[in-house]
């Protein structure tokens, strides 16, 4: 997830990101591609649908790398297979569970870490023309988000065997706009995201969120998190998701 002003954030962890000793994944890419390339193997031993996505995808399908700023590697995974045996695969593998997250009681995402490399995890549910996966924010807020999904490929950059969505470019026009190869000064990674079509929860919690309200002062270096004003086309964009809603209840877990 791209993020203004290179501050890394969590607020969902149990302790800061910089105490676990983790880094951006572009400041360490030798590293981060081992963990990636590590990452891919586990799901392969367990023929788990995966991909990259997100910030990961945007970087190495523009760039064919890590973006700077970066704070972590994102990947979409099949949520069924999100199970205590996925899970102790990857623990057997070196990588530390930090959380775990469900949605109406269901699990939905997990964070992982290995070697300073943080690894946002976010299951989907996988139907015949897209994939919807949720971000829960504070325990009564959910955001959720529908990409176009037809199946995966493996696309090679520079040596490293990666899963891709089987149409990225489409998945970047979803999620970033048709000027996905531009980079942005400005990007919130939860509403500025296009693919976002349904924000459920308390008003207040939502407000809180899209505006960091909270979030913003609890900033590792104590500054300010996103000063900017929210866009016309982003304000819309969330007036129209919460337009119509269902009711929802989401929950995080520290381990």
């Amino acid at each position: 997830m791209v993020l203004d002003n290179g501050i890394i954030r969590k607020s969902h962890w149990p302790v800061p990101m910089h105490q676990l000793g983790l880094v951006y994944p572009g400041t360490r890419a030798k590293t981060a591609r081992a963990v990636l390339a590590e990452m891919t193997a586990v799901f392969d031993r367990l023929n788990v649908v995966h991909c990259i996505a997100d910030g990961t995808l945007l970087g190495f399908v523009r760039q064919g790398s890590f973006i700077n700023g970066d704070n972590d590697i994102d990947i979409r995974f099949d949520r069924k297979c999100l199970t205590d045996r996925l899970i102790a695969a990857f623990q057997q593998a070196g990588f530390a569970l930090t959380h775990r997250h469900w949605t109406n009681g269901q699990p939905t995402n997990m964070s992982l870490h290995k070697d300073g490399i943080a690894l946002d995890m976010l299951g989907i549910d996988i139907l015949p023309e897209h994939c919807i996966y949720h971000m829960a924010k504070y325990p009564r807020c959910v955001l959720t988000y529908r990409v176009p999904f037809s199946g995966v490929t493996r696309r090679d950059f520079d040596g490293l065997t990666l899963s891709v969505p089987q149409h990225p470019e489409r998945d970047l026009v979803a999620c970033y706009g048709p000027d996905w190869r531009q980079p942005t000064a400005h990007w919130h990674h939860h509403f500025s995201h296009q693919a976002l079509f349904q924000c459920t929860g308390r008003l207040r919690d939502l407000l809180s969120c899209a505006f960091n309200l909270e979030e913003g002062q609890r900033c590792l270096n104590g500054g300010d998190y996103r000063t900017q004003p929210w866009t016309v086309p982003e304000l819309a964009r969330v007036a129209r998701a919460m337009a119509s809603v269902r009711p929802v209840t989401a929950k995080t877990r520290p381990l």
